[in-house]
């Protein structure tokens, strides 16, 4: 008897145990999805609470880019006193001549051609000018769009639009033409053609336009404009040139496929023949 009863208190036990092992697992769950939109999701105030809704827009949730990311922190923590230590990494909000330092913790190689430009000297000598977020947005960053960010309302605060629409100019239209070059070499590479040496071609330009993008340097902008779309020009050339080696290479294989069924249907009946 005192043997049954200790096996029930003993299986009592083990359930508990399960049993609160099951309530720790849920709230590790519950607390991944992010204690930091939890908490600010329900807040009062609309400084507050409107960053959660802006940051589940942005190109940063898409790529699973959570609060941690950017303003450290321990968003796993039960209370906010917690989230928030210092030994947690957290580094709450920059001033605004911090942030390109504050995002080129992970975008290191734009804080680096974002300093290199007007934009960046001038915040190095200390005056005011447009950071990161000018552009980009602060919770809602938005995928890079030139007509969006590049925008009169946007550049004449500080200086005439002209020189800015000429940078946008500029880009939209080598962006324009490294976007067909791209679906050329996806066709291409699709016939089974070799296209690595163009794809490398054109990811070099594509790096210099988005050194461009961020120096926002309008002499250098125009004076490299010729010399991109030459290269890309010279990519497409080449990608063409393979796009019609791999029509031939087809023709080829059908003409020869054509003339072995031809042969084989002669062959059979000419076998016929002689059975009959």
């Amino acid at each position: 008897m005192y043997y049954v009863k200790g096996l029930r208190v003993g299986f009592l036990l083990i359930l508990l145990g399960l049993g609160g092992g099951a309530v720790e697992r849920s709230w590790a769950q519950a607390v991944e999805v992010g204690s930091c939109q939890e908490c600010h999701s329900r807040e009062k105030e609309k400084k507050l609470r409107n960053p959660v809704p802006l940051w589940q827009k942005s190109i940063h949730a898409a790529h699973q880019v959570s609060c941690d990311g950017c303003h450290g922190g321990d968003p796993k923590a039960g209370a906010k006193e917690a989230a928030k230590l210092a030994k947690n990494g957290y580094l709450g909000k920059p001033e605004e001549e911090q942030i390109p330092d504050f995002c080129g913790q992970c975008h290191g190689t734009e804080r680096e051609n974002f300093f290199k430009g007007p934009h960046g000297e001038a915040l190095k000598e200390g005056e005011d000018a447009p950071v990161c977020t000018a552009c980009h947005g602060s919770h809602r960053v938005r995928s890079p769009d030139l007509e969006k960010i590049i925008t009169e309302e946007a550049c004449s605060d500080c200086h005439e639009f002209p020189d800015s629409q000429k940078i946008k100019d500029s880009l939209i239209r080598i962006n324009g033409r490294l976007r067909k070059a791209e679906l050329l070499l996806g066709e291409v590479w699709r016939k089974g053609m070799d296209v690595d040496p163009m794809r490398r071609e054109l990811q070099s330009v594509k790096e210099e336009v988005e050194k461009l993008a961020h120096e926002m340097a309008v002499n250098r902008t125009v004076q490299q404009e010729p010399q991109l779309a030459s290269a890309i020009e010279k990519a497409m050339g080449n990608l063409s040139r393979l796009d019609r080696e791999a029509d031939r290479r087809r023709l080829a294989g059908a003409v020869s496929i054509g003339f072995l069924l031809v042969g084989l249907i002669v062959a059979i009946g000419y076998r016929r023949t002689l059975h009959s």
